[in-house]
């Protein structure tokens, strides 16, 4: 190994012969100091079927190796072990090659077409699963190219990205290797998924072919790197009367110093920060421990949100987005990794991004997260990705062809919330119950309790009844409830209560979606047939935009609602409204009207599921409520 000291052009001298071609004149080479950097090793991947090898690109290796573990591996595929005399010089000593075997390869990240066969000898100490010597790299013309940080085959190239990493065991050459760490490059790791890895399995040979060429035409749209928004740079919306402040850094724990220095460090190389030297005002940073360990910079951009102009961008119903998912086979998700990095800011909006650290004074150079503009931003740019999956997790739900459910880890962690001991602790709750009202029918008269202890005018006071209803929440959402995709001919079953109006959208036996709240104070007051319009009339404005323009058949068991006479100006609107729709209403006796009857009344305990034909909705369908006890109730129902 040698190192160049100097170089020096001399131009265009004239040459005995003729020739005034540029010459360069090399001098001072010798040999490195034993301080040295570590030894350089590139790393590749390999495929064999749909088995993924790493391989080491080793030009100072006269031989390709393979480890045993990979050659025990390949040879329930066929290739046989044959004898082999070649000897190697390891850093503790030399080693005799336990066989030579044929292996089949390709390389996906430069030809995935390409296939390659060649020997391999076989070594038990081999660090890698494979490594790759002057005997393949020299005929296939594989080129490592260290000044500009390639792996070039044919035309192809890879990107060279460095990691650190503690050498284990000892690396084969044909020159020793002393070190006991060295620095080693990843060929093409800068891609964080191949376009294999985004290859759904169950589409069809000739689908996967298609669909393999477009991953591959744009697969510099789903790497590591950061991209950029091709758009001017963001300006950010600063009022007149701002006036930057200036903090103190936050402390970090003496455990955490070393990786916040290197977080820092690693988005000043992102091109996401740069380092400042002046007495700029700036604001606190800290960091927070992320699942995997590693750290995440949060910047405290209270005070600049407070002199910020907001330009909220919509953001689509989420039921409105699953419902349009009616029909879909297979579905992909996109994510755009880091979304807010890929806006520059303009120049003079960076000095009010500037925060402070143990480590020094930064500002961004991108969008940051933590301004409050930033989502507005980003929100005008759909873009971790899922290519045609049979199903994907979505906003916290779990879409497959069949329907809809709650995300099992969501739900698992609503399971482990404990019982709340204040007010603060009980809001977040009924927020996520109130997310996934869909999926819990009744949901509304099971909250009801829980929902008056947030009251500023009563004091939260947590008995055994509140626990009980609580605990009753979480078991409904943990029954395994799917609604299905709407399919434009609707059935709407609606009642009502007392307390609170119920009702469900369905598809033969199929649940499209549940209903309920409770009434407020005056709606208390209605008549029994205005509650159940009432029912209705919510039901159709819940689901306007599903149901509007379609046929919907309203069940409903009061027959004077079949004939309301408009005795009030607020039947008047509301048929009116009704008007909108093609509707037709069906008469369903009490006793029959069981699913709507039970979002609207029923308090219910969980018992086995008992499977009665003459339940209309519930004979099929797992549904959270059971049918016997929804019978006993409307059997007792003097209406």
């Amino acid at each position: 190994m040698w190192r160049l000291l100097e170089c020096t052009r001399v131009e265009q001298r004239e040459i005995a012969g003729g020739s005034s071609d540029d010459e360069y004149l090399f001098v001072g080479l010798r040999a490195p100091p034993a301080s040295s950097s570590p030894p350089m090793r590139i790393m590749i991947k390999l495929e064999n079927g749909k088995e993924r090898y790493r391989a080491l690109l080793d030009s100072g290796c006269s031989h390709n190796i393979i480890s045993t573990t990979v050659m025990q591996a390949l040879q329930t595929q066929g290739p046989q072990l044959e004898t082999s005399a070649v000897a190697f010089e390891l850093a503790k000593g030399s080693t005799q090659s336990k066989g030579a075997m044929e292996v089949r390869f390709r390389i996906p990240q430069l030809k995935r077409n390409s296939f390659i066969i060649h020997t391999f000898e076989v070594l038990p100490t081999l660090r890698d699963d494979m490594t790759i010597g002057r005997d393949l790299m020299t005929p296939l013309g594989l080129v490592i190219d260290f000044k500009n940080g390639r792996v070039q085959w044919d035309g192809s190239e890879l990107v060279l990205q460095t990691t650190a990493e503690k050498n284990d065991q000892p690396s084969v050459s044909d020159s020793e290797l002393t070190q006991d760490e060295d620095e080693e490059y990843f060929a093409g790791d800068m891609v964080a998924v191949t376009p294999m890895d985004l290859l759904p399995k169950h589409l069809e040979e000739a689908l996967q072919h298609c669909y393999l060429k477009l991953l591959e035409e744009y697969a510099d749209l789903y790497n590591e790197r950061l991209g950029r928004i091709r758009l001017p740079n963001y300006i950010l919306p600063l009022r007149a009367d701002f006036v930057p402040t200036q903090s103190r850094p936050y402390s970090v724990p003496r455990s955490q110093e070393e990786a916040a220095r290197r977080e820092i460090q690693r988005l000043v190389e992102l091109d996401v920060l740069e380092q400042i030297y002046g007495l700029e005002p700036s604001a606190p940073a800290f960091f927070l421990v992320k699942q995997d360990g590693s750290l995440r910079l949060l910047v405290d951009f209270r005070q600049l949100n407070k002199y910020l102009h907001r330009s909220p961008y919509y953001v689509p119903k989420i039921r409105e987005t699953l419902l349009r998912l009616d029909k879909a086979k297979c579905m992909s998700t996109l994510d755009a990794n880091m979304g807010h990095f890929a806006r520059y800011l303009a120049q003079e909006s960076r000095p009010a991004t500037a925060f402070c650290s143990p480590f020094g004074k930064y500002q961004f150079k991108r969008l940051p997260m933590g301004i409050s503009t930033a989502p507005d931003r980003l929100r005008q740019f759909d873009v971790t990705c899922h290519i045609l999956r049979e199903q994907v997790d979505y906003l916290g739900f779990t879409l497959t062809a069949d329907g809809i459910q709650p995300q099992t880890k969501k739900i698992e962690a609503i399971q482990q919330i404990a019982d709340p001991r204040n007010k603060r602790e009980l809001r977040p709750f009924l927020g996520m119950i109130a997310y996934y009202r869909e999926m819990a029918p009744n949901k509304s008269a099971m909250a009801a309790r829980l929902n008056r202890l947030t009251s500023k005018n009563i004091p939260f006071t947590w008995t055994p009844e509140d626990a009980a209803a609580f605990q009753e929440i979480k078991a409904a959402l943990a029954r395994n409830v799917w609604l299905a995709f709407p399919d434009f001919n609707f059935h709407v079953f609606a009642d009502a209560s007392g307390q609170q109006i119920g009702g469900a959208i369905m598809q033969g036996k199929r649940i499209i979606a549940c209903f309920s709240r409770s009434m407020t104070d005056a709606q208390r007051k209605y008549s029994t047939m205005e509650w159940e319009l009432l029912s209705v009339v919510e039901i159709l404005k819940e689901y306007r935009t599903m149901l509007l323009g379609f046929p919907v058949v309203v069940h409903t068991d009061p027959k004077n609602l079949l004939f309301p006479r408009a005795n009030s100006l607020r039947v008047k609107r509301w048929k009116i409204l009704l008007e909108e729709y093609r509707l037709q209403v069906a008469y369903v006796p009490g006793r029959q009207n069981v699913g709507a009857d039970a979002f609207s009344r029923l308090r219910y305990n969980f018992v086995q599921q008992v499977a009665e034909d003459e339940l209309f909705a519930v004979d099929e369908e797992e549904v959270a409520i059971d049918g016997v006890i929804m019978k006993k109730h409307q059997l007792q129902d003097e209406t």
